[in-house]
């Protein structure tokens, strides 16, 4: 079972569960400090300017202001995970297994293709896996000749 929003790099990715997904959901509005921190550092500025100006000032005018952000925050993201849910895509961070920046950048390309159907997505991804086996054997052989010479 995950609880975080990443994949780690040793499980194997599969689709999240609807569990899963009320989890990552859950843990984005409400179980996390970025979910307080996020509308609490939109909501400043808007206090200082007096945006809008019928909250007033003061710690009064501060809560509403919070309060509406936060309210902002926590529809805009139950709408995206939602829409996520509803179309079938990935919430979470999935972490590459390869090392470098090429090959994850070529993971990063592949995933969003993936995540849309897309034949030519699994054509890149299986493509960057080959790469990365290739280039771990190659260090896992000059390894293995490296301590052959010593």
């Amino acid at each position: 079972m995950l609880m975080g929003t990443r994949v780690p790099r040793d499980l194997k990715w599969k689709p999240p569960t609807n569990e899963e997904r009320v989890r990552v959901w859950w843990r984005g509005v409400a179980a996390s400090p970025g979910a307080y921190l996020r509308p609490m550092l939109s909501t400043i500025p808007s206090h200082l300017d007096n945006r809008p100006s019928n909250y007033g000032q003061g710690w009064n005018g501060l809560g509403k202001r919070y309060g509406n952000t936060f309210l902002t925050f926590t529809m805009q993201d139950s709408a995206g995970h939602a829409l996520s849910a509803a179309a079938g895509y990935e919430v979470r961070y999935v972490q590459c297994k390869c090392k470098g920046l090429l090959p994850r950048i070529g993971h990063a390309f592949s995933r969003s293709a993936i995540l849309m159907d897309s034949s030519l997505g699994h054509f890149i991804e299986k493509m960057f896996e080959r790469r990365c086996s290739m280039s771990r054997e190659n260090k896992h052989d000059s390894g293995a000749a490296e301590g052959a010479r010593r």
